[in-house]
C-alpha cells in the first residue's frame, strides 16, 4: 500500500478515502495467484492519466471509483 499512498499524496489526494479488494476467493485460488486492486475516491474534475483509469460505479454492494 505503499506506492498507492506516495502516488495519492503526490497528486494531492491524500486525504481521500482509498480502498484495497481482492478479486479472488482466497480459499479456492492459490495465494500466489490472488489478484488485488487499489482504488481511491477522486473529485469529479480529477483527470486520470498514465496507468491510471477512472470509473463511475453503478449501485450495488461493492463500490470503487478508480484503479492503479
Amino acid at each position: 500500500m505503499q506506492k498507492p499512498k506516495a502516488w495519492m499524496h503526490s497528486n494531492g489526494l491524500g486525504e481521500q478515502i482509498c480502498y484495497g479488494i481482492g478479486h479472488d476467493d482466497p480459499t479456492l485460488t492459490p495465494a500466489n495467484k490472488c489478484r488485488h486492486g487499489a482504488y481511491v475516491e477522486v473529485p469529479a474534475h480529477f483527470a486520470a492519466g498514465g496507468q491510471l483509469d477512472t470509473h463511475v460505479p453503478q449501485s450495488g454492494r461493492y463500490a470503487y471509483a478508480a484503479l492503479f
